[in-house]
């Protein structure tokens, strides 16, 4: 085999190679969520007539979408709490963050100009219902004719991102399919399900897997519970609550919301101001500090069999300060403090019965993620060097060939 002939046959098996990666289904998509501090403000959306949901900490995380054909990219908060996006509008002015989407630049945007209003604990927005297509940052993953809510009027004080990106389903009088829904519908996920992983505090390298489960972000496996579809959440049943192994009673507070876009853990009211004074004296519910000289203990939610723990150190920060407040529900919402000691997996292969895997989460690990084609052009250069390098050492190692001596003979006369 000459040099030429063992080029030939890497070449082959390398356009076999992409082929046969091409042929792969999706990868799932996993995006880097970035995190901002932020000072006391609430953005968690409500209808005028429902109560408010209030997120009183210091950070969003938010990730890039592009909206229209060419996309224009906005920065978006991960919502699990919400089902509601929304990007603000050229029409938006000085209210709105930045300049906004301007729709006449979209090939394949759409309205009708039906007029949506949302309020939340501190403010509100207000625009106009749109339908257009979605891609994520540089990626390859687009969402065809996707509604969503264009902001003319924003009051949201200290916003750090663009906009919101609800992942949770959407309510009873929403016109579109959620964007999670979407997803799943347009079968642009390998896999039916998003997992996110947050990372503590001042660390990079929260993400947003789209499609997929990475259980390197877990410590154990997954513990699986049903959702709750009474509510266009993604919540589930507490079925006990335990304060230092000590069971509670209480009538209220019986499920719980699984919500990036709250940053605390937020407990009913009767619940929260009984939790501090019987079980956990040691902590101010009034002023929310604590007296970190003794020893404070674990809070656990026992949810469908399994113990969902939080340390004292989940729930107090380095200032004794308490990450557990009061809200106006009768429902628990675990939000990023909770998220952060949590690998948390979203399954809709069921869409009528979601469900939500917990595991511990890891301190913080290395993780590397190939595309398809890079994954094929790693293959086929490791073909086409390994086939000069096998070719090199049989040169090298086989044995000496005898060849024919040809002498002429002369004929004498």
């Amino acid at each position: 085999m000459t040099v030429w002939g063992a080029s030939c046959c890497a070449v082959f098996v390398c356009l076999l190679c992409v082929h046969a990666s091409l042929a792969l289904p999706p990868a799932p998509l996993t995006l880097p969520l970035t995190k901002v501090s932020r000072s006391r403000v609430s953005y968690k959306f409500q209808d005028a007539s429902e109560q408010d949901i209030t997120n009183l900490s210091n950070t969003q995380y938010y990730t890039e979408i592009g909206v229209g054909t060419p996309p224009q990219f906005f920065s978006v908060i991960v919502d699990t709490g919400s089902g509601m996006l929304w990007v603000p509008s050229k029409q938006c002015g000085d209210t709105c963050r930045r300049a906004g989407f301007d729709e006449v630049q979209s090939s394949s945007f759409s309205s009708d100009h039906m007029s949506v209003e949302k309020y939340y604990g501190h403010g509100s927005i207000e625009g106009y219902r749109c339908v257009d297509d979605l891609v994520f940052g540089n990626t390859s993953l687009r969402v065809k004719q996707q509604g969503f809510t264009q902001v003319t009027r924003m009051d949201i004080p200290e916003l750090q991102s663009d906009g919101l990106l609800g992942l949770s389903f959407p309510e009873g009088n929403d016109w579109s399919p959620g964007f999670i829904v979407s997803l799943v519908e347009q079968n642009l996920l390998p896999q039916p399900v998003f997992s996110i992983f947050l990372t503590d505090q001042g660390q990079a390298g929260s993400q947003l897997i789209l499609g997929g489960i990475d259980m390197r972000f877990a410590t154990e496996p997954l513990s699986w519970a049903p959702v709750i579809k009474s509510r266009s959440f993604w919540e589930v049943q507490i079925d006990k609550l335990l304060v230092g192994g000590m069971e509670t009673s209480y009538v209220t507070g019986k499920t719980a919301i699984i919500d990036t876009g709250t940053s605390l853990v937020l407990a009913p009211p009767g619940v929260y101001s009984s939790l501090f004074s019987t079980y956990v004296p040691m902590c101010d519910g009034t002023t929310g500090l604590c007296d970190c000289s003794q020893p404070l203990p674990n809070i656990t939610f026992l949810v469908n069999g399994s113990a969902l723990i939080l340390m004292p150190q989940d729930y107090v920060d380095g200032g004794c300060k308490l990450l557990i407040q009061s809200n106006n529900n009768n429902f628990w919402i675990l939000g990023d403090i909770f998220l952060k000691r949590y690998y948390t997996v979203f399954d809709l292969a069921d869409i009528q019965h979601p469900r939500i895997g917990f595991a511990r989460s890891v301190t913080m690990p290395v993780t590397f993620h190939f595309t398809k084609l890079q994954i094929a052009a790693i293959s086929c250069g490791a073909i086409f060097f390994g086939s000069l390098l096998c070719y090199a050492l049989y040169r090298m190692l086989r044995p000496p060939q005898r060849h024919a001596i040809r002498q002429p003979l002369l004929l004498e006369a």
